[in-house]
């Protein structure tokens, strides 16, 4: 239990820091408030693309934990392939939600934001850009799978190995969680919706709470020295 909960502390207080300051901008941000979709108002979008990642991230600290250090799911399935297979079932389409919810949020409080059509084209071709590239070494070079987390259900295989370091990996340690994020962002500028930039900032912010507080010890107890 003591592993499992390995600064799960400062993930909760991170967690409801972040929760308090986004309410804030919220509340204050009036144009944040603003429009709706399919009769539903932008306050239900904002929540639910708040919510999307809190659970995403819950959901992988519960599974990735407990079965690095109990291997709970595994013995209650029978095997670590169909283990991981259970994860990855509810873990691919969390994370998919993710820029969905931020999509469905800028289609609500679109055109809420003074920025011209050729500011919006710049900077999102920009963010896509970095998006696409990072989505191109981690597909050739890191694997979809090991992006899951498949270290911490075979955490034998990985022991001791070096680090990625082709494609983005070779410029950016950690392209996931900064590079990567940037396809939250970017629907936030083309849509012109301060809501949506409120919350791919929570996203972006939290996602490096995770780093610290759950994979980077992770991935210390997995790959040793290497990581």
């Amino acid at each position: 239990m003591k592993k499992m909960m390995h600064k799960q502390g400062w993930h909760l207080l991170s967690l409801v820091v972040l929760l308090f300051a986004i309410w804030y901008g919220w509340e204050f941000l009036p144009q944040a408030q603003a429009g709706v979709l399919w009769g539903v108002g932008t306050s239900f979008w904002f929540w639910l693309a708040i919510a999307v990642p809190v659970i995403h991230q819950i959901y992988a600290v519960i599974f990735w934990r407990g079965e690095l250090h109990t291997n709970w799911l595994s013995k209650s399935l029978g095997s670590k392939e169909r283990a991981f297979k259970f994860f990855r079932a509810g873990f691919f389409p969390m994370l998919a939600a993710r820029p969905v919810s931020i999509i469905l949020l800028s289609v609500a409080n679109r055109e809420q934001l003074s920025l011209g059509l050729g500011w919006r084209i710049g900077i999102g071709i920009i963010l896509f850009a970095g998006f696409a590239w990072m989505m191109y070494s981690v597909v050739h070079y890191f694997g979809m799978d090991t992006a899951a987390g498949r270290d911490h259900f075979y955490p034998e295989e990985y022991k001791g190995l070096a680090l990625e370091k082709r494609g983005i990996y070779r410029y950016v340690d950690n392209a996931m969680y900064s590079v990567g994020f940037f396809i939250l962002w970017f629907w936030g500028v083309i849509f012109a919706s301060p809501a949506a930039l409120l919350a791919a900032a929570f996203n972006h912010a939290y996602i490096w709470v995770h780093w610290f507080t759950v994979e980077k010890p992770d991935m210390q107890a997995i790959y040793g020295g290497n990581s």
